[in-house]
């Protein structure tokens, strides 16, 4: 479907469609068209859903505070590598188009195949207060899923061992909790730092683990931030082996901020089918 740039409503501060079609928000409108610009198409209930998402993110005062949003939608990875908040395209590693679930999500290989986001935390962060989220839609048995992380001289990865152990965090150089059961299909995983003496890791929007002894380095690195692998001094390393259907990196979030983006979210994915 055509968007066309009709008569806004002052009110609600949708976008109407031409011929009377849906209305939608105009940062839902941009992110549609980034992708039929790109060749796909989204089909009405992923568009009406998400456009319901942007609207309560909107009403939370959280949707100004996400720098990197990437749903992975679209069936094919030319699409599932848009970034909703930018607009900008990952660079695509290795990515294939079947690897891009038809409804949302992606699906990685444990090895070779991540995402560029172009995305330094040096430059694209205002300070240590950041946040980094992804959900699982498929678990695998082996490997690790690791999102979002960089290591440096300051490391921030949120690291589940898909071994015997269960799970297993990593959280600025910090051994974590290793008891939890592996993340199942539908479960998210993300980290916090509120400031340079907090730091959380929260599972489905649950705190399990926290770190307010230790302070470190305010320096952010000077390197670009990897989808599906690590990203280690500039390198991949860590590559995952699950299919996600989120990669959110967000700034000057609370707890409850956190927490009212994972509900949300996985409203979204449970309104479209994925979970």
């Amino acid at each position: 479907m055509s968007i066309g740039l009709g008569i806004g409503n002052s009110i609600s501060g949708k976008i109407n469609g031409f011929g009377g079609g849906p209305s939608y928000d105009p940062d839902a409108v941009a992110f549609f068209t980034a992708n039929e610009s790109a060749g796909g198409t989204l089909s009405p209930t992923v568009k009406t859903e998400w456009d319901a998402f942007v609207l309560r993110e909107k009403a939370a005062s959280r949707y100004s505070k996400y720098l990197r949003l990437y749903p992975y939608l679209g069936g094919v990875i030319n699409l599932a590598r848009i970034d909703a908040i930018s607009l900008a395209s990952a660079t695509n590693v290795n990515f294939v188009d079947a690897d891009a679930d038809a409804t949302c999500g992606l699906q990685g290989d444990g090895s070779t195949k991540y995402l560029d986001t172009l995305f330094k935390p040096s430059t694209g962060l205002a300070g240590n207060n950041f946040m980094f989220y992804i959900i699982n839609l498929a678990g695998a048995t082996t490997g690790n899923l690791l999102q979002g992380a960089f290591t440096v001289i300051t490391s921030f990865l949120l690291y589940e061992s898909l071994g015997t152990s269960g799970i297993s965090s990593n959280f600025n150089r910090l051994s974590g909790t290793t008891s939890l059961p592996k993340l199942a299909a539908g479960s998210s995983i993300y980290g916090l730092r509120t400031s340079n003496t907090d730091l959380r890791i929260f599972r489905d929007g649950v705190q399990y683990e926290i770190n307010t002894t230790v302070k470190l380095a305010t320096t952010l690195p000077n390197i670009n931030l990897l989808a599906m692998a690590t990203s280690a001094y500039g390198s991949p390393s860590y590559y995952t082996p699950s299919k996600f259907g989120c990669y959110m990196v967000g700034e000057g979030l609370t707890i409850a901020d956190s927490q009212g983006f994972d509900t949300s979210y996985k409203t979204f994915l449970t309104n479209i089918g994925a979970i």
